[in-house]
């Protein structure tokens, strides 16, 4: 898999956000990349990115870990 896909910054997207397909991060060797997979219900916590990040953030910060 080379790619993956991230919750992103659109300022011009309803909500701010939006799913994007990014490169594989790259992990240093004290690092683990975990796969996820979501449950039919999973959405973005309404209390999770703060509108005060996301109203002084570029299009295509990554929010997250």
């Amino acid at each position: 898999m080379t790619t993956n896909q991230a919750v992103v910054v659109d300022q011009k997207a309803p909500g701010k956000l939006i799913i994007q397909d990014i490169a594989m991060p790259q992990t240093l060797p004290s690092e683990a990349l975990v796969r996820c997979r979501p449950f039919p219900s999973t959405a973005v916590k309404r209390g999770g990115p703060s509108k005060q990040r996301m109203a002084g953030a570029q299009d295509g910060t990554l929010l997250g870990w």
